[in-house]
């Protein structure tokens, strides 16, 4: 494996959020999924409870990150 970073990236979405670990060249290496399921809709709106997801989320980036052992930064 390459001395080069790898790329961290989180995306949370109102459904879905996801954590992908990409090696130098783009190419997606770990990819983890959990829902992100919504607060009840209000005034037409679509929110998320923050604290909640942020286990999730923790969980994901953890998931990712396991395997290649190589310098990661985050976006």
């Amino acid at each position: 494996m390459t001395s080069a970073p790898l790329v961290l990236a989180i995306d949370i979405g109102t459904t879905v959020a996801k954590a992908v670990l990409f090696d130098p060249e783009g190419k997606a290496l770990r990819i983890a999924r959990a829902a992100t399921p919504p607060l009840p809709p209000s005034h037409g709106t679509s929110e998320i409870d923050m604290e909640a997801l942020c286990r999730p989320v923790l969980t994901l980036v953890g998931d990712a990150a396991q395997g290649p052992a190589a310098p990661c930064v985050a976006l």
